[in-house]
């Protein structure tokens, strides 16, 4: 995980969909549209707008599994978190987050791939299995959702993957504290304004697909997208950044040697990454310890590995704010990659990252003359599975990109 990094899922990861919406019953200038709430939306409407959506990304007939609202830390409505079902298997997700102009807030669908709210609860349970969780999200800033807990005596917890489980007082100071940074999720006169577009007839046929989704040749699901429940289990700790770089050494086939086992291969070339990018223990819970990783040895720490493989012939670059461009590059030169964001976190002067991953392709869709812009990506956590990531859309503080030529 990047130095300055939390645990903050979510990420996140966008369609394009320019369109607004009240919570309040905010209404914009334009006289030629005509508006609802966030709240007179059908679950009938939610799920058409969903199946539509996913056909671009699936050819099979998906059904909705459950219909979660989203809240700020104010218990506003903002959203709704959206899940797929195919023969009774978990089949992805998508969020609608109305705090965006751009409100497909992130998706992932595929076989396997969990919700956010069941990843969270997922989690949370294989360590406390006391609690009962509540169907609903709420989110504090652009990338972490939050869920609910009920004790046995009725006393309400919070989980994140950032603050672990607090109690209701520890909660509100968190809100305390994110209002003050993210106001546009706490306040109904910022949020955008009109949802007919989307939640009409004229969404039949979803986005329209003007490149993709493209993925690296060297892309393999069993090596390129490894959970983070994983490497808990083989090594007892957990980095982001040196997931991602052990992804990507699974994927250029450079694991290290000498193991017949697969998860041997990987746990040594985890924990040898581990080393070579200077990451450190920043905090340990529930048995498990989580290292930070400065971006600046990301790139040298993987070159030190592949130098010990015999790829000696092995170069990188880096990018500050990468671009679209600087990733479909590398997919077209079945190049791996590497990118790392950030927002604020919460004591409003110093920044975090949020997260490392691995990119392993791209995707470029349009909606009502609005172009976004994806990064498809092994996200890591609780599943291994990929997610889309809208990188047009997510304010980010910076991010970090590194590009590797392996040979």
């Amino acid at each position: 995980m990047n130095k300055k990094f939390r645990f903050i899922k979510k990420v996140f990861v966008v369609v394009l969909l320019i369109l607004s919406i009240g919570i309040q019953g905010i209404t914009a200038n334009a006289s030629d549209k005509e508006y609802k709430k966030l709240e007179e939306l059908t679950f009938e409407e939610i799920t058409t707008a969903a199946l539509n959506f996913a056909k671009d990304f699936c050819e099979l007939p998906l059904e909705i599994g459950e219909i979660i609202p989203i809240y700020n830390y104010d218990y506003q409505l903002i959203g709704y978190s959206v899940s797929y079902i195919h023969d009774n298997i978990s089949y992805g997700y998508i969020d609608f987050d109305f705090t965006n102009e751009e409100f497909i807030n992130d998706f992932s669908i595929q076989e396997e791939a969990l919700s956010p709210l069941e990843s969270l609860s997922k989690r949370v349970l294989s360590f406390c299995q006391e609690y009962e969780v509540e169907k609903i999200l709420l989110k504090g800033n652009y990338l972490e959702y939050t869920i609910v807990l009920t004790d046995i005596n009725g006393n309400k917890y919070y989980y994140s993957r950032e603050n672990g489980i607090i109690s209701s007082d520890g909660f509100k100071e968190k809100a305390d504290e994110l209002r003050k940074l993210y106001g546009d999720l706490y306040s109904s006169g910022t949020v955008y304004g009109y949802i007919n577009a989307i939640f009409s007839n004229s969404y039949i046929s979803g986005s329209t697909v003007l490149e993709g989704p493209t993925y690296m040749q060297k892309f393999t699901p069993s090596l390129s997208a490894l959970s983070q429940s994983l490497f808990e289990t083989l090594n007892n700790r957990y980095a982001c950044a040196v997931a991602a770089l052990t992804e990507i050494a699974a994927q250029e086939g450079i694991l290290v040697t000498g193991y017949s086992n697969l998860d041997d291969r990987i746990m040594y070339t985890f924990d040898a990454l581990w080393s070579f990018t200077n990451t450190y223990v920043d905090h340990s819970s529930n048995g498990y310890d989580y290292g930070f990783t400065y971006d600046s040895d990301i790139g040298p720490g993987m070159l030190t590995h592949c130098y010990d493989m015999g790829k000696y012939s092995t170069v990188y670059n880096t990018t500050t704010s990468p671009s679209y461009t600087f990733y479909k590059t590398a997919v077209t030169d079945n190049a791996s990659s590497t990118f790392s964001y950030r927002i604020y976190y919460f004591d409003g002067s110093t920044k975090v990252s949020a997260h490392t991953v691995n990119v392993v392709g791209y995707c470029k869709a349009s909606y009502s003359g609005s172009v976004s812009y994806y990064l498809i990506v092994a996200n890591g956590w609780d599943y291994a599975t990929t997610q889309y990531i809208n990188i047009s859309n997510v304010d980010f503080i910076d991010n970090y990109g590194v590009r590797f030529y392996i040979s």
